[in-house]
């Protein structure tokens, strides 16, 4: 979490009047850019600059300095930008600041559960329990049905998959498949609390912003119980 508060300190301390050069970070589906960032490497160093985030590859395009450096997962800590400043569509959720973490994780848990992968995962509430977001693109074909003698076309369409995580006191990443039924199976001692602040304050365990809210809310209970447990008897 001190990482994360200092390369959050370092993005907001960044100035507000650079500008944004689109030539040098092109924006696709895949690789989305940002104007402003920072990035902590594994070795704990700290650079500022454009990034642009290729979530195909799982790569940082760093710009810094005119010069663009090419980073694996693996050797980012964690990296923060500034989030779009567009308009979001109901559902959407986008903080001012985003914050992405490198973790590895099981490519299938069934089928090859120690083949392990590198991939970036957005941070999405506070601790000491965290809610992730990774976004994967996923590329499909489709075909077009025949209109008269005209033969059928061929089209190929890109869409971004979201699938939500916990990351524990431990370190490990627990995979939301059903958001609701998971989540309240992990706070399974607030699960009644939660589902009582979901529906009093319209809360969806479907979307990110309604997620967010709810894991900060049962940190938040379960700080409450450490806090009011008694202690145990000393001598």
């Amino acid at each position: 979490m001190h990482t994360t508060l200092r390369i959050a300190a370092i993005l907001a301390g960044l100035s507000l009047s650079l500008k944004t050069q689109a030539q040098g970070l092109p924006f696709t589906m895949n690789a989305g850019q940002f104007s402003e960032g920072a990035v902590m490497l594994t070795s704990g160093a700290v650079v500022k600059g454009e990034i642009s985030l290729d979530r195909a590859s799982n790569k940082l395009a760093l710009k810094a300095n005119d010069t663009i450096y090419t980073l694996p997962t693996q050797t980012v800590r964690v990296f923060a930008m500034r989030g779009e400043q567009t308009p979001q569509k109901r559902g959407q959720y986008v903080a001012l600041t985003r914050i992405f973490h490198s973790y590895s994780y099981p490519w299938s848990t069934k089928k090859a559960p120690d083949f392990k992968m590198w991939a970036f995962f957005e941070q999405l509430s506070e601790g000491p329990t965290i809610l992730l977001r990774r976004e994967e693109p996923i590329q499909y074909s489709y075909t077009s049905a025949p209109i008269g003698n005209q033969r059928p076309r061929y089209y190929t369409n890109t869409e971004l998959r979201t699938t939500f995580y916990l990351n524990t006191n431990e370190g490990k990443l627990v995979t939301l498949q059903k958001p609701k039924r998971d989540l309240l199976t992990f706070f399974a001692k607030q699960a009644s609390l939660i589902k009582a602040y979901a529906k009093e304050n319209d809360l969806s365990f479907k979307d990110a912003r309604g997620l967010a809210f709810l894991v900060n809310y049962a940190n938040s209970l379960q700080a409450e119980q450490l806090y009011q447990e008694p202690a145990l008897p000393t001598e």
